[in-house]
């Protein structure tokens, strides 16, 4: 079946294709008609031969059209049937035998969009109003309805992304059988917006106002010729998009007020677009969230780093102070550092802190993976080695004066072997997560 499927897509790639050639050429078709079809001396709108003619050939383009629009579908029905079939000879329950009939909705909307023209002849005096005068029974300002017809190009574009066109890899991996939907138009569009966001808006937003800036002019300047003109038109659709009048501008005639519908309506989606694009700029990705966690985590394993130092100096400070006071009592003092109570209450404190820190440190520790994790064993050993180096540096310059030089030794041995203990466990703690 891959063979199958690429020439399936191949074919239909071609079809839309030619199906988007046809748009712009009858787009091409429209403009010169209206443009002939207007009268700038008299500013309206006549009956000539000539635009008869090219609304004759728009016709015959248009009938091209919806016939090229049924061969698609037919052809997107056969290669349904074959799938179909080929699920059933497998021995598995395809489920009910693909028909046109499943896809006659999007059929018929299609088939109204493409055939929304006015046709040749058309044109004659009908309606009559109030005021006596008689207007056409279709205008020739319904042909800027043709311009319906780009929509078509997004099938064109959905057939040349990666997403769409290598959808049978995605299915073959697991996708459907996962609750997956079909991989279709939506999820190109996506797809293209999401790597292209800037360029696909710029594309829109730039297009959309140059054709309905035209679509602005055509249906007023027969009422409005002064303020209507296409560069005011430009403007006109501009403001409006922002919900925000220019000028003294806005539609008199009936048709005009229904392009401003229009333009209100896409304007709508328009800057729904532009307002996700200011927001996505403003947030951060995921390599800054990933500075920004890094460095925070820096800091708070900082902090842990010096804070377990001031723990374990203060406890030494203690010790150092009861042993001077050779069985001395305290001043009494509220702050005295020689003060038991004053040592356990500063204890407590700082300990507090410490857990804290470790606290946040734990929490921020979750992350994608490459995020540097904090490793709390290691880190806090490596700041009792260092509190160690600080007591055992401490304990040499008072060596000299201190009499008791026994007991010194016997501390500062018994701080060798918890510093060589903590280095051990540092080493093993670094080759296995080297391992690791």
């Amino acid at each position: 079946m891959p063979i199958l499927h690429m020439e399936f897509d191949w074919a239909i790639r071609k079809k839309n294709v030619r199906l988007a050639i046809w748009t712009l050429t009858s787009i091409v078709t429209m403009i010169i008609e209206l443009e002939l079809a207007f009268n700038k001396d008299k500013l309206v709108y006549e009956k000539r031969n000539v635009c008869e003619g090219l609304k004759g050939f728009l016709s015959f383009q248009t009938v091209m059209m919806l016939y090229y629009l049924y061969d698609l579908y037919d052809y997107q029905v056969a290669g349904a049937k074959k799938e179909w079939y080929h699920i059933l000879y497998k021995g598995e329950n395809p489920g009910p035998c693909p028909s046109f009939s499943h896809r006659m909705v999007s059929f018929i909307a299609e088939f109204v969009i493409i055939a929304l023209h006015t046709p040749p002849f058309f044109d004659f005096k009908y309606w009559k109003k109030s005021s006596g005068a008689v207007k056409p029974f279709v205008s020739d300002k319904l042909n800027v309805f043709v311009f319906l017809r780009l929509y078509l190009f997004v099938r064109v574009v959905r057939d040349y992304t990666a997403v769409y066109s290598r959808r049978r890899l995605i299915y073959d991996s697991g996708y459907k059988e996962e609750g997956g939907y079909e991989v279709g138009s939506l999820t190109a569009m996506k797809s293209v917006y999401l790597q292209y966001t800037t360029t696909m808006i710029a594309v829109l937003a730039g297009g959309s106002i140059l054709i309905l800036a035209y679509m602005a002019h055509v249906a007023e300047r027969d009422w409005q010729p002064e303020q209507f003109d296409y560069k005011n038109c430009v403007w006109y659709v501009i403001f409006f998009i922002a919900a925000m009048d220019y000028g003294s501008m806005g539609p008199k005639s009936a048709f005009g007020k229904g392009v401003a519908v229009l333009i209100l309506v896409w304007g709508m989606i328009l800057l729904s677009m532009f307002v996700s694009v200011v927001f996505d700029c403003a947030g951060l990705s995921s390599y800054e969230v990933w500075a920004i966690d890094w460095l925070k985590q820096g800091e708070l394993m900082e902090q842990e780093r010096h804070v377990a130092a001031d723990v374990i100096a203060t406890w030494w400070r203690y010790k150092m102070a009861a042993r001077n006071r050779m069985g001395k009592q305290s001043n009494g003092r509220k702050n005295d550092p020689m003060s038991e109570t004053y040592f356990k209450l500063s204890t407590v404190k700082k300990y507090k802190l410490l857990m804290e820190i470790q606290f946040k440190i734990r929490r921020a520790g979750g992350g994608d993976d490459g995020f540097p994790k904090p490793s709390l064993v290691s880190e806090s050993a490596v700041s009792l080695s260092d509190s160690a180096r600080e007591i055992r540096q401490y304990i040499e310059s008072q060596q000299d004066s201190n009499p008791d030089g026994q007991q010194l030794q016997s501390r500062l041995a018994a701080i060798d072997r918890a510093h060589e203990a903590i280095l051990a466990k540092l080493e093993a703690m670094s080759s296995s997560q080297q391992t690791a």
